[in-house]
């Protein structure tokens, strides 16, 4: 089996058909199908059901005790899969029309590690917003792929990805559990691990944003934490693995000063993003700063005494950091 389709499912009554049907309704059968069952209490699995179980194709149906979150469900969905590539799908977006056979197409001429189909951002309402990473490439080492990802060119979502299943379980590039940009980290530590990457110029994937989202302090707060677990996690891979790479460097930069912009726009509470500033900031002390804007604030920053840093930092963001 070449493909192995990983598809949490949490919540999704109002959109699980629609991605269901585009999968099903492909051209293409050298696949499975593995449902992700996160504890959900709604009707998503009854609909996921009554689509697949009278379509021709081979499914997987996994389920969790109770609910534990995106990460632990495409996890699961790892640890089960058949196919010699895998492919994240979230359960309200959906595949575009002919999206499987160009992927497999792909493999059979480039044999890369890692697969990238361009992809559509389309409201809630179904009107087309934009369209992304819409040129062809085939890049051949983990220098050239790394400079590509700094450069913005590869995309950071674990979805519309086609990988290789030995790559994922031989490195254990697994999705951290229990935060948010779980993508970015996952992502990151792919470019790292892939020799051969190729981004296709063709529509394979249309992302749908759903609006109406309340941000609550609490999650806030959890967004926040989970930002500088991400940064930890990505400094401590590179020191751990004694990478010397500038352009990585400059991700690391790039995303810190991010995550500073967040902690400064959206916590109005001085102590409290005093106190973000304070964990940021000593983990970036720990990592090799990058070239470039990004990489130059952190220099500054780094050795002032922390007010000073702080409020310098926080200076810099307003003016560049929107």
């Amino acid at each position: 089996m070449k493909l192995s389709i990983i598809i949490p499912v949490f919540q999704v009554e109002d959109y699980i058909a629609r991605c269901l049907q585009s999968i099903v309704s492909q051209d293409c059968s050298d696949y499975e199908i593995i449902l992700v069952d996160d504890a959900t209490k709604d009707n998503s699995m009854a609909i996921a059901h009554e689509i697949l179980d009278n379509a021709d194709v081979h499914v997987q149906y996994l389920k969790h005790d109770k609910n534990r979150g995106l990460s632990a469900a495409r996890n699961t969905g790892i640890s089960n899969a058949n196919g010699s590539y895998l492919l994240f799908v979230d359960s309200d977006d959906v595949l575009a029309d002919g999206a499987l056979n160009t992927f497999m197409n792909s493999i059979d001429n480039t044999g890369a590690d890692c697969i990238v189909g361009n992809y559509m951002v389309v409201s809630d309402t179904g009107s087309y917003i934009s369209k992304k990473y819409s040129y062809n490439r085939v890049f051949t080492s983990t220098d050239s792929i790394i400079n590509a990802y700094s450069n913005g060119d590869i995309p950071v979502m674990a979805w519309n990805k086609c990988v290789k299943t030995d790559l994922i379980k031989g490195n254990k590039i697994l999705f951290k559990e229990g935060i948010y940009h779980e993508d970015e980290l996952w992502t990151f530590l792919l470019v790292n691990e892939v020799n051969s990457l190729a981004v296709i110029g063709i529509h394979t994937y249309s992302y749908f944003v759903r609006s109406g989202s309340i941000m609550t302090n609490t999650k806030l707060e959890q967004r926040l934490n989970s930002g500088i677990v991400v940064y930890s996690e990505m400094v401590n891979y590179v020191n751990n693995h004694s990478v010397n790479n500038s352009d990585l460097f400059r991700v690391l930069d790039v995303f810190a000063f991010w995550r500073y912009r967040d902690i400064f726009s959206l916590i109005t509470d001085t102590v409290a993003s005093s106190r973000f500033y304070s964990q940021m900031r000593n983990i970036q002390k720990g990592c090799k700063r990058g070239g470039g804007k990004y990489g130059a604030v952190a220099f500054v920053h780094l050795i002032l005494p922390a007010s000073l840093g702080y409020n310098f930092l926080k200076s810099i963001i307003k003016r560049i950091g929107k």
